[in-house]
């Protein structure tokens, strides 16, 4: 099944729409076929997608609003994945396409808009998303993790995937990391980086050159461990905490508890 959006589609919303324009259309996605991944490519707007159960396929919504000359926005699906994706023209003004989907738990998810924010939750399939400008919410993900943000926060909780890797050049990094995590990436060049991570011992390389970098109790920087955590910024704090429940930040050593990373 194709769905398009045209320069004549749907409603009017004179009053509702002024940042991004005066026109505004749906597409409503609705795929009863069993889909194992989902693959969204969009100019700007939002992402969301999350689970619900006994959906074997994929439902929700493509809202697009414009002022000029409305986005092309396709969705489909081929060899079990679904694509939705928004084309602003390059001469727009104003032009977004917001993607609201739900979907089954079991699929991985690729995800990419250049201005948006992005936020996933529930999926046990692999994850890898980014956006140029926006922030990043993730929740209950326990397949492999790739997120990307050129300008925005990253936030997840319960990502119990053996990688963990979150970037972004502005704002802050916070994950709580469960399971049996091999590989954690965690880095800001502006923007405090906290990681609640399993008790237990790691090979860490960590920075913060213009701020505290610490490390809780129950974590430990040992160069046999087999897990791997890398957690940078240049402006800004690294804390490291170990754990199955967020805690308050260690303080730095001359502060109260706590172990400075070597």
């Amino acid at each position: 099944m194709i769905g398009r959006i045209g320069v004549g589609a749907l409603a009017l919303f004179a009053t509702g729409c002024l940042t991004y324009g005066r026109e505004a259309g749906t597409e409503t996605v609705s795929e009863s076929e069993a889909i194992t991944r989902v693959e969204i490519d969009i100019d700007a707007g939002d992402v969301s997608i999350a689970t619900a159960r006994n959906t074997p396929g994929a439902r929700g919504a493509v809202d697009s609003r414009w002022s000029d000359a409305a986005p092309e926005v396709l969705h489909y699906v081929s060899d079990g994945v679904l694509h939705v994706i928004g084309r602003c023209d390059a001469l727009a003004i104003a032009c977004r396409t917001d993607v609201t989907l739900e979907v089954a738990a079991d699929v991985s998810v690729g995800a990419q808009t250049a201005m948006g924010d992005i936020d996933i939750s529930g999926v046990t399939g692999d994850v890898d998303a980014g956006t140029e400008d926006g922030d990043i919410a993730l929740h209950d993900i326990r397949g492999t993790l790739f997120v990307e943000s050129g300008s925005g926060a990253i936030a997840g909780d319960q990502l119990a995937g053996t990688i963990v890797d979150a970037r972004t050049r502005s704002g802050d990094v916070e994950l709580e990391v469960t399971g049996a995590p091999q590989r954690i990436v965690a880095r800001t060049d502006a923007g405090d980086v906290n990681l609640l991570v399993p008790a237990g011992a790691y090979r860490i390389q960590a920075d913060a050159p213009t701020g505290d970098l610490v490390l809780g109790e129950t974590v430990r920087d040992d160069a046999t461990a087999q897990a791997v955590i890398v957690a940078d910024t240049r402006n800004g704090d690294v804390r490291i905490e170990g754990g199955s429940v967020a805690r308050q930040p260690a303080e730095p050593k001359g502060g109260g508890e706590g172990q400075r990373a070597r």
